[in-house]
């Protein structure tokens, strides 16, 4: 395969959208004539045979003499790369004549629809029969519209001569030698000039730029000649990569093409980061191989991924005027595997924000933002603090790097600096607690018992002072003191480990700097690697910029192996110490970037842990402790998720590591041995927010860091079941029990004894210092108060066992404590027994009501539920009444006549409802959905709530998933509503189209005439509910309340689309009736309009005679309305179209003569009024009349009616009117004139006598008379 150029491509045939890896055109020529993918320059030179074939049995020849043979136009434009393949022959006599020297094979392609382009040229002479795969990456000259491929044979020896076969052509689609997903920086050089990417500097006549001479990539390439030259790239940002490639294509210079360099005149290529010095990759000599070519790879070192990585190609010498040249081409540098993600803070706003957790340990100073830096001390003496970014680093697989502008200052002329920060990794299960101060930096511990980080894996230290190193003040490990170094310690826990692991000696420059200005410093970069991509290995590395690039400081090494370092735990947590002792430096970060494989969010977290528990413990007995994952400070919300806790000390039942959810539980205890613990949660999963301390409740007091727990070999035993508040426990054994000193069993302690016994109560949550009643416990019908009151002592009598029964009750709900308490006389004295247990006095159940904010009741209490009163519109907000109560009866199934607990609280209560009526209908979705239910004297918490849907419900209630370990019973209303819809949405569904009254030809109407429905409107009644949501319940059977006419329209009296004569909108009125009602689907309607008979009516005025319009009149429905008054939103006009004309019109009785002896015709034509006159009206040929019935005459003594039966034909009739000869009429006289009128609808009257009103039409007949001459226009007898 030869290599034409490796860039940024992609190839696409005309037409067709690929993308990497697939096959744009292929070839293998199957068949028996070229076909219309190519063009031959001869079609006796080339063809297709089946002489030989890479594919089964056929190929393409070029023979006998110069010939072409071109593919059609490719588009390219836009992709960014493509591969060109095909298979070769060169003929053989055994099969076809094989070529000769000059009658060679060339591919080409055509670039920039004018050049033909060789990618390479099969010498005629070479092996006859030889064959082979051809593979090219085209140029990114090659991705336009219009490239072409051309196979050649430059000459023959004419017929039967010279064959070249060729087979499979194939253009697959590429990302090119630029492409894919790992490609920082590239460059093929195939232009002009060398654009913004690269800068050249040059001195002793150098020269630089770009040529077509040699390349590695078909025709350009970056050349540097004739004497000092410098070539720059533009500054590249590698800090987050974790391996980058750097290569280049290299050729020194021939006199055949460009002149050769000589001794001195080498070619460097360098990089360097920052404005620190030049490293050298390679040099390549100026006195080798004239024309020599070679390509270079290089991994570049880890100091060079920095955010400010330069690279260059330096020309040493040269000789001016066109001399000494370097050619190089197609530059590539790729990272080794993704982009880190990386993490950016650059402090340049206000606030810490919320990736951050910080925490003032000693000094009262809390790390903050100033001046845009994250400052982690003052300049003021023993200070210690710390900073925990909100992220999790996994350790498998994983390559974490830091990198921070570091500033540690005073602007103080005595005094010597002190101490420094140190950069933690910590477990993520653990707590962050940051170590002790001053030479511990926040890390280590210290023999005054401070411990170490919690947690810790790493801490590596910027140290100004120099203890970080040294073994002393509780450290372990460490070389001594050393000024201004950066030292790495290792894991620990408590005040074990933490020991020194590596570090360097005292660096110049030192880590701070004193005195300086107010703007601080030194302000150099440090970077920080930790490597944990192969298994087994935590490969740490510290690089320092402090002004000329980055070196090395600690050299990788691998601290798994090192001596008492722990394994790096699953997760890490980063965090940042500051440290001040007896002297002190302002410490500051800025420019914060930490990047990684694999940077996780922290997700939701544990705030801190709270226990609650009686201190006081047997021995013989496991103790119960409460355990809450609190998600606030104030824990007034717990943390419901599933928590694996790691417990201390050991000895709980079940294991140490715990798993609960729901926020908390209760958990238990067990030390065989007398002795005051301390408990802890050492680690969490997720973890607990950072510099959090565990709180503990001992026997209901406040809260604190103590958690001890006294252990002793003999007291009371007392197990109180948990009860539903009211009803209690009887039975309750109340046990005097020692540890047998062999089995550790509790055995009696006491039997068959009375004993005086002292009792108190404690209020353990809620506690006595928050309640809204303080009710107390009952023990054997004795009201036993708070131990804020004395014991109330009460006489048992113990049986054999050391046992005697409690009937215990409370009333309230809440957690409770019993205490009792023995204190021997006589020859007991001295002896002291005590014992405690918990008990839960948890609700029997819950009371559900609802009103509608006015007082009124919700429930639906009749037989069919869709008769209920209307309570609520769906959406809308209504009171719900919900109380905790106590037990009243065993077969108590109405709880809203119970007594209230009013101490009862419990957060993220459930509520939803139960889908009563209708019976097919869909279940509604109660908002809350969860509510935090709060203590108060009648324990009634009202909700606003609301219900998305229309029916009848239950509303049910389900409590969180415990309630200090109880799982309290779900409750449900009583059948609530009924809900109704909130609104109708109503739209226009089928458009209204008005009907003509006659369309034999052009459709029309005329003025006066009813005009009815052509397609009567459809409107879409949706039932809807406050959030403007479907109701789908409504259309159920009993639950749609819309009666038979819902709809009111506002008529319309005018038609502003036409103005009458007097310049105002014509008139018109309209009747509207009862449409029909059917249901579309659930919750939908559809309302259809009488098509039948609605009509609208345009009024038939003498104002009205305008030239004809279309008729628009405007329809507003302004309510669709139910009985239960939910209507329509807004309101709603309607888009009626005509698509005819309305039309003023008449019809016109034309005047006739004729003699006496013959029946005379009186003709008729409707006319209509338009351009100021009126014209026939061609288009009425639906007009349909009786004569006999419509016309009449006067007098009636010289002729009558006939009559005639008709339909207008096209606006006319000639004989609308027959009226009898007078000679065959009854009467005298035979001659003379009548006068015909002719009884029309109002649509077809006018004013005919200019008397201002409408008018029938009339015509004059004359009998008796000669009608004379066409062309005389009038005439009259004279009488002498």
């Amino acid at each position: 395969m030869q290599i034409i150029l490796r860039l940024f491509f992609l190839l696409c045939s005309a037409g067709v959208y690929a993308a990497p890896g697939d096959v744009i055109f292929s070839d293998d020529f199957e068949r028996t004539t070229l076909g219309g993918n190519w063009a031959a320059s001869s079609g006796t030179n080339t063809g297709i045979s089946n002489a030989t074939a890479n594919s089964p049995s056929r190929s393409l020849f070029l023979r006998w003499d110069t010939v072409t043979v071109d593919t059609l136009a490719f588009d390219l434009a836009g992709k960014a790369g493509a591969t060109l393949s095909f298979w070769w022959r060169r003929g053989d006599d055994s099969f076809s004549e094989d070529p000769d020297s000059n009658e060679d094979l060339t591919v080409q392609i055509l670039l920039n629809n004018t050049n033909w382009v060789e990618l390479e040229r099969f010498d005629g002479s070479g092996t006859p029969g030889e064959s082979g795969l051809a593979e090219y990456e085209l140029p990114e000259a090659a991705m336009y519209t219009g490239l072409r491929v051309r196979f050649q044979l430059d000459r023959g020896n004419g017929p039967d001569n010279d064959y070249w076969h060729i087979d499979d052509v194939k253009l697959t689609e590429t990302a090119g030698y630029c492409g894919g997903s790992n490609i920082i920086f590239c460059d093929d050089f195939e232009r002009n000039f060398l654009g913004s990417d690269w800068s050249v500097t040059t001195s002793s006549g150098g020269d630089a730029g770009i040529s077509s001479a040699t390349a590695s990539s078909p025709t350009r390439s970056l050349y540097t000649s004739s004497g000092v030259v410098n070539v720059q790239l533009k500054t590249l940002d590698l800090s987050v990569y974790s391996g980058v490639t750097l290569e280049y294509w290299w050729r020194r210079g021939a006199d055949s093409f460009s002149e050769d360099p000589d001794i001195g005149e080498d070619l460097v290529a360098e990089f360097r980061t920052g404005s620190g010095g030049w490293t050298p990759l390679e040099t390549i000599s100026g006195n080798g191989t004239a024309g020599a070519s070679g390509n270079s790879i290089f991994a570049l070192p880890s100091g060079a991924l920095s955010s400010n990585f330069q690279f260059r190609f330096r020309q040493t010498g040269g000789n001016s005027g066109g001399n000494d040249y370097f050619h190089l081409d197609d530059l590539r540098i790729t990272s080794d595997s993704a982009a880190l993600t990386c993490f950016n803070d650059d402090f340049d706003r206000t606030g810490n924000g919320s990736d951050w957790i910080t925490s003032a340990v000693a000094g009262g100073f809390t790390p903050s933002l100033v001046n845009n830096r994250l400052r982690l001390t003052q300049d003021v003496t023993y200070q210690s603090t710390a900073s925990t970014l909100q992220r999790l680093f996994p350790a498998a697989d994983n390559i974490v790097v830091i990198e921070f502008t570091h500033y540690a200052w005073s602007t103080s002329f005595f005094g010597t600096g002190a101490d420094g920060i140190s950069v933690v990794f910590s477990d993520a299960t653990i707590t962050p607690q940051s170590g002790s101060f001053g030479g511990s930096l926040g890390y280590a511990q210290r023999d005054n018992g401070d411990p170490g980080f919690a947690g810790g894996w790493l801490g590596i230290g910027l140290d100004e002072y120099g203890n970080f190193s040294n073994p002393t003040e509780g450290r372990i490990g460490g070389p001594g003191a050393r000024p201004d170094s950066v030292t790495i310690r290792g894991s620990g826990s408590g005040s074990s480990g933490y020991r020194y692991l590596t570090g360097t000696s005292s660096l110049s420059p030192g880590v701070d700097q004193r005195p300086t200005s107010s703007a601080g410093g030194p302000a150099h970069r440090y970077r920080f690697v930790i490597d944990s991509r192969i298994a087994g290995q935590s490969i740490v590395s510290v690089e320092r910029d402090s002004g000329a690039g980055f070196v090395p400081l600690v050299a990788p090494v691998n601290v798994a192996n090192l001596n008492g370092q722990a394994t790096i735990p699953q997760n890490l947590l980063l965090s940042f110490t500051g440290s001040t002792g007896a002297s002190s430096n302002y410490h500051e970060i800025d420019l914060l970037r930490v990047c990684a494989n694999t940077i996780n969010p922290i997700g939701p977290i544990v705030h801190h842990f709270e226990m609650s528990y009686a201190s006081s413990a047997l021995t013989c007995s496991p103790q119960e402790v409460e355990i809450k994952a609190c998600a606030n400070a104030s824990c007034s919300s717990l943390y419901t998720d599933p928590v694996t806790v790691t417990l201390g000390p050991s000895g709980w039942e079940g294991g140490d590591v715990q798993t609960f959810s729901g926020g908390s539980a209760t958990l238990s205890l067990r030390q065989n041995t007398a002795a005051t613990v301390n408990l802890q949660v050492l680690s969490s999963v997720p973890v607990s927010q950072a510099f959090t301390s565990n709180l503990c409740s001992r026997d209901g007091g406040a809260l604190s860091t103590n958690c001890s727990m006294t252990f002793a070999d003999s007291g009371f035993v007392l197990d109180i079941p948990d009860f539903p508040a009211g009803l209690g426990a009887s039975d309750v054994l109340l046990k005097a029990v020692k540890k047998d000193d062999v089995t550790r069993a509790c055995v009696p302690g006491f039997a068959s004894v009375s004993r005086d016994i002292a009792f108190s109560s404690q209020y353990i949550d809620p506690d006595n210092t928050s309640r809204v009643v303080s009710w107390p416990v009952s023990v054997n019908g004795n009201n036993i108060a708070d131990i804020s009151a004395p014991a109330v002592t009460l006489t048992l009598s113990f049986d054999a066992n050391g046992q005697t029964p409690l009937t215990i009750n409370y009333a309230d709900a809440g957690l409770m404590q019993l205490n009792v308490q023995y204190s021997g006389t006589g020859t007991e004295n001295g002896l002291t027994m005590s014992g405690n247990d918990r008990f839960v006095s948890y609700p029997a159940g819950f009371c559900i009501q609802a009103d509608d904010n006015n007082g009124n009741n919700g429930e639906c209490g009749l037989p069919v539920y869709s008769d209920c009163d209307a309570f609520v519109k769906a959406g809308d907000n209504f009171n719900l009444n919900i109380s905790a109560v106590g037990w009243q009866t065993a077969s108590d199934s109405d709880f809203c006549n119970n007594t209230p607990t009013p101490s009862f609280a419990m957060n993220n209560m459930t509520l939803s409802t139960e889908l009563v009526a209708p019976s097919a209908g869909v279940n509604a979705v109660l908002n809350p959905a969860q509510y935090n239910h709060s203590a108060a004297t009648d324990n009634k918490n009202i909700l606003a709530a609301n219900v998305s849907e229309v029916g009848v419900f239950n509303i049910r209630l389900t409590p969180g998933s415990n309630y200090h370990g109880v799982t309290l019973p779900a409750a449900v209303s009583t059948p609530t509503g009924r809900f109704y819809p909130h609104h109708f949405n109503v739209t226009e569904l089928v458009a209204g189209q008005l009907q003509p009254y006659c369309s034999t030809a052009s459709g029309f109407a005329y003025s006066g005439q009813d005009i009815h429905w052509d397609l009567a409107p459809v409107l879409e009644i949706q039932a809807r509910n406050a959030l403007n949501n479907l109701t789908q319940n409504y259309t159920q059977t009993g639950f749609m309340k819309l009666p038979p006419n819902p709809a009111i329209f506002s008529l319309p009296t005018t038609d502003s689309s036409a103005l009458a004569n007097d310049g105002l909108p014509v008139s018109l009125s309209a009747v509207i009736n009862a449409g029909n009602l059917t249901t579309a689907s659930a919750g939908i309607l559809n309302y259809t309009l009488d098509v039948l008979n609605d009509t609208f009516t345009y009024s038939k005025e003498l104002r009205a005679k305008v030239s004809p319009f279309q008729p628009k009149p405007i329809l507003t429905l302004s309510d669709f309305k139910d009985t239960d008054e939910v209507n329509m939103t807004g309101s709603l006009t309607l888009n009626i179209s005509s698509g005819f004309e309305l039309r003023y019109g008449r019809l016109w009785l034309e005047d006739s003569y004729g003699p006496e002896t013959q029946t005379l015709r009186i003709p008729a034509r409707a006319e209509y009024f338009s351009g100021g006159r009126f014209v026939q009206n061609s288009d009425d040929s639906c007009w349909s009349y009786d004569s006999s019935v419509d016309a009449s005459v006067l007098p009636s003594t010289l002729t009558s009616v006939l009559g005639n039966s008709r339909t207008l034909i096209s606006g006319r009739n000639t004989d609308a009117v027959l009226l009898q000869a007078p000679v065959l009429h009854a009467g005298t006289p035979d001659t003379g004139t009548a006068t015909v009128g002719f009884n029309v609808p109002v649509w077809l009257q006018d004013d005919f006598d200019n008397n201002g009103s409408l008018d029938d039409p009339q015509a004059t007949a004359t009998f008796g008379i000669y009608r004379g001459h066409d062309r005389v226009i009038y005439w009259r007898e004279v009488r002498p």
